[in-house]
Protein backbone atom coordinates (compact mmCIF):
# COMPACT_ATOMS: atom_id res chain seq x y z
CA UNK A 1 0.00 0.00 0.00
CA UNK A 2 2.89 2.37 0.77
CA UNK A 3 4.31 1.81 -2.71
CA UNK A 4 0.95 2.69 -4.26
CA UNK A 5 0.75 5.91 -2.24
CA UNK A 6 4.33 6.88 -3.10
CA UNK A 7 3.68 6.19 -6.78
CA UNK A 8 0.53 8.29 -6.72
CA UNK A 9 2.31 11.18 -5.00
CA UNK A 10 5.16 11.06 -7.54
CA UNK A 11 2.74 11.01 -10.47
CA UNK A 12 0.62 13.82 -9.04
CA UNK A 13 3.79 15.86 -8.47
CA UNK A 14 4.81 15.50 -12.11
CA UNK A 15 1.35 16.64 -13.08
CA UNK A 16 1.61 19.68 -10.81
CA UNK A 17 5.09 20.57 -12.10
CA UNK A 18 3.59 20.75 -15.59
CA UNK A 19 0.20 22.31 -14.95
CA UNK A 20 1.17 24.59 -12.08
CA UNK A 21 2.08 27.38 -14.51
CA UNK A 22 0.40 26.22 -17.72
CA UNK A 23 -0.93 29.68 -18.58
CA UNK A 24 2.62 30.94 -19.12
CA UNK A 25 2.99 28.60 -22.12
CA UNK A 26 0.25 30.31 -24.11
CA UNK A 27 1.59 33.74 -23.17
CA UNK A 28 5.13 32.81 -24.22
CA UNK A 29 3.98 31.54 -27.60
CA UNK A 30 1.94 34.67 -28.25
CA UNK A 31 4.93 36.90 -27.39
CA UNK A 32 7.48 34.86 -29.38
CA UNK A 33 9.08 36.27 -32.51
CA UNK A 34 8.89 32.77 -34.04
CA UNK A 35 5.88 31.04 -32.44
CA UNK A 36 6.24 27.99 -34.67
CA UNK A 37 9.75 27.25 -33.39
CA UNK A 38 8.66 27.73 -29.78
CA UNK A 39 5.65 25.48 -30.23
CA UNK A 40 7.64 22.80 -32.10
CA UNK A 41 10.40 22.64 -29.50
CA UNK A 42 8.14 23.04 -26.51
CA UNK A 43 5.18 20.94 -27.50
CA UNK A 44 6.65 18.29 -29.80
CA UNK A 45 10.17 17.50 -28.67
CA UNK A 46 9.93 18.32 -24.98
CA UNK A 47 6.60 16.59 -24.55
CA UNK A 48 7.97 13.39 -26.08
CA UNK A 49 10.69 13.34 -23.44
CA UNK A 50 8.22 14.11 -20.65
CA UNK A 51 5.86 11.34 -21.81
CA UNK A 52 8.78 8.90 -21.85
CA UNK A 53 9.58 9.96 -18.28
CA UNK A 54 6.00 9.32 -17.17
CA UNK A 55 6.04 5.87 -18.79
CA UNK A 56 9.35 4.98 -17.12
CA UNK A 57 7.97 6.26 -13.81
CA UNK A 58 4.95 3.98 -14.26
CA UNK A 59 7.30 1.03 -14.73
CA UNK A 60 9.21 2.09 -11.60
CA UNK A 61 6.00 2.24 -9.59
CA UNK A 62 4.99 -1.20 -10.84
CA UNK A 63 8.40 -2.63 -9.90
CA UNK A 64 8.09 -1.04 -6.47
CA UNK A 65 4.54 -2.29 -5.90
CA UNK A 66 5.52 -5.83 -6.98
CA UNK A 67 8.60 -6.05 -4.72
CA UNK A 68 8.84 -3.03 -2.38
CA UNK A 69 11.51 -4.49 -0.11
CA UNK A 70 13.67 -5.95 -2.86
CA UNK A 71 17.09 -4.42 -3.32
CA UNK A 72 16.94 -1.64 -5.85
CA UNK A 73 19.90 -2.96 -7.84
CA UNK A 74 21.27 -1.22 -10.90
CA UNK A 75 18.40 -1.92 -13.32
CA UNK A 76 15.58 -1.01 -10.94
CA UNK A 77 17.51 2.04 -9.72
CA UNK A 78 17.96 3.22 -13.30
CA UNK A 79 14.22 2.99 -13.84
CA UNK A 80 13.26 4.51 -10.47
CA UNK A 81 15.59 7.49 -10.87
CA UNK A 82 15.47 7.61 -14.66
CA UNK A 83 11.72 8.22 -14.94
CA UNK A 84 11.71 11.44 -12.94
CA UNK A 85 15.03 12.47 -14.51
CA UNK A 86 13.66 12.06 -18.05
CA UNK A 87 10.53 13.98 -17.11
CA UNK A 88 12.51 16.82 -15.54
CA UNK A 89 14.86 16.98 -18.54
CA UNK A 90 11.87 17.25 -20.86
CA UNK A 91 10.25 19.84 -18.61
CA UNK A 92 13.49 21.83 -18.54
CA UNK A 93 13.57 21.79 -22.37
CA UNK A 94 9.91 22.85 -22.42
CA UNK A 95 10.58 25.76 -20.07
CA UNK A 96 13.70 26.76 -22.01
CA UNK A 97 11.75 26.81 -25.28
CA UNK A 98 9.10 29.04 -23.72
CA UNK A 99 11.20 31.31 -21.55
CA UNK A 100 14.50 31.29 -23.42
CA UNK A 101 16.41 30.52 -20.23
CA UNK A 102 17.26 27.60 -18.01
CA UNK A 103 14.92 27.09 -15.08
CA UNK A 104 17.44 26.24 -12.39
CA UNK A 105 14.98 24.43 -10.15
CA UNK A 106 14.82 21.62 -12.74
CA UNK A 107 18.61 21.42 -12.95
CA UNK A 108 18.91 21.29 -9.16
CA UNK A 109 16.28 18.53 -8.95
CA UNK A 110 18.15 16.55 -11.63
CA UNK A 111 21.40 16.96 -9.68
CA UNK A 112 19.75 15.77 -6.46
CA UNK A 113 18.36 12.73 -8.31
CA UNK A 114 21.91 12.00 -9.51
CA UNK A 115 23.15 12.22 -5.92
CA UNK A 116 20.80 9.34 -5.10
CA UNK A 117 22.73 6.93 -7.34
CA UNK A 118 25.04 5.73 -4.52
CA UNK A 119 22.03 5.48 -2.18
CA UNK A 120 20.24 3.39 -4.79
CA UNK A 121 22.76 0.59 -4.58
CA UNK A 122 22.28 0.27 -0.82
CA UNK A 123 18.51 0.72 -0.46
CA UNK A 124 15.33 -1.10 -1.32
CA UNK A 125 12.94 -0.09 -4.05
CA UNK A 126 10.36 1.53 -1.79
CA UNK A 127 12.92 3.76 -0.07
CA UNK A 128 14.46 4.82 -3.38
CA UNK A 129 11.06 5.48 -4.95
CA UNK A 130 10.02 7.51 -1.90
CA UNK A 131 13.20 9.59 -2.11
CA UNK A 132 12.67 10.25 -5.83
CA UNK A 133 9.03 11.14 -5.13
CA UNK A 134 10.15 13.50 -2.36
CA UNK A 135 12.39 15.34 -4.81
CA UNK A 136 9.68 15.86 -7.43
CA UNK A 137 7.15 16.73 -4.71
CA UNK A 138 9.50 19.37 -3.30
CA UNK A 139 9.95 20.78 -6.80
CA UNK A 140 6.20 20.83 -7.37
CA UNK A 141 5.66 22.60 -4.06
CA UNK A 142 8.22 25.29 -4.84
CA UNK A 143 7.76 25.71 -8.60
Amino acid sequence: MAALVVGFVATASLWWIYFGHAAEAADAIQRAADPTRVARTGFAYAHGIMVAGVIVLAVAVELTIDHPTASAGAAAAAVILGGPALYLAGNALFKWSLLGRVVWSRAVALAVLALLIPVALASDRLVLTALAAAIVTALAATA
